[in-house]
């Protein structure tokens, strides 16, 4: 995954998760992904992580 959609990774550990190390939690699930999961869907989750750093889509998941 590019450091973009490993950053918003992050940010999504730290919205759900604030406590836990969101940065190195974010790093660990992009590396099991790429290994174990099917390159299509990491293909989709990668997809889905840049739609969310849209302001258009960020504004509709957030209601703001």
């Amino acid at each position: 995954m590019n450091p973009a959609a490993v950053a918003t990774l992050a940010e999504l550990v730290e919205t759900f998760v604030p406590q836990a190390d969101a940065s190195r939690i974010a790093n660990l699930a992009s590396e099991a992904l790429l290994r174990a999961a099917d390159p299509a869907q990491v293909t989709q989750l990668r997809l889905v992580l840049r739609a969310l750093e849209m302001p258009a889509v960020n504004g509709l998941t957030s209601g703001r």
